[in-house]
């Protein structure tokens, strides 16, 4: 399966984007509370606003994606979002204003990846059918499920060896300064490099609209028991 250039690129950009996520998650309670110096209320209420963005991001990600190729949308919006948290690292978030925008530039990125990724998958296990002659899409899904587990085991275990270098202590009511440094960085700046990095493996993606048409068109006529040509479609998978 592995051999299929557009099922390594889905992979390779699960796993970059949920490291970027499980990092994000795992510090903001941090963040918030030893850097911003937020009470619980509030944070809750931050907390609340993420998911309640998120939700009230999906029809415009559903927009987009009709107006364009789904891969353009995935990959544009998660760069967009990887460089916009970047920025806010060297604008510093030290105000609600900064947080909030921060915030919902995460929910961006977060909904359209959950809105858009598992649609790709389907894509690619038609890719698959068409050049196995099997439909093996259960395996093709049950590997991205353990390139889940794989990046939140591999984001979570980053994030812990990060702040105890930096010698955070979850414990202690003050931070040294570099704890905090690095309490920032987690939030910002290490999802942010993760989004661009998954912009950057989406460039290689190869299905476009009209390729996935070619796909749909060959897997009919192979159920119609004609014999299609895939050897125009094979360099673009190899």
């Amino acid at each position: 399966i592995l051999k299929l250039k557009p099922i390594r690129v889905i992979i390779g950009a699960s796993l970059a984007y949920l490291i970027a996520n499980i990092t994000f998650s795992s510090d903001r309670v941090f963040f918030m509370t030893f850097n911003m110096g937020l009470g619980e209320a509030t944070i809750s209420a931050v907390l609340m606003m993420i998911t309640l963005a998120g939700v009230a991001t999906v029809p415009f990600i559903s927009k987009l994606a009709t107006k364009a190729d789904k891969k353009d949308v995935f990959k544009n919006v998660l760069g967009i979002c990887g460089i916009l948290m970047i920025a806010s690292k060297f604008i510093g978030v030290d105000s609600m204003a900064v947080l909030i925008a921060v915030c919902l530039i995460y929910a961006l990125a977060n909904a359209c990846y959950w809105q858009l990724m598992p649609s790709m998958i389907y894509d690619v296990c038609e890719v698959d059918e068409l050049m196995s002659g099997e439909n093996r899409s259960g395996t093709v899904i049950s590997l991205q499920a353990l390139s889940e587990s794989v990046s939140i085991a591999v984001g979570l275990q980053m994030l812990g060896v990060i702040l105890e270098m930096a010698g955070f202590d979850s414990e202690a009511a003050v931070q040294p300064d570099t704890a905090l440094e690095w309490v920032e960085n987690a939030f910002v700046l290490i999802p942010g490099a993760a989004m661009m990095a998954v912009a950057l493996i989406m460039r290689k993606f190869p299905m476009t609209k009209e390729v996935f048409e070619r796909v749909k068109d060959a897997l009919e006529k192979r159920e119609k028991g004609e014999n299609p040509d895939v050897t125009q479609l094979t360099e673009i998978f190899r």
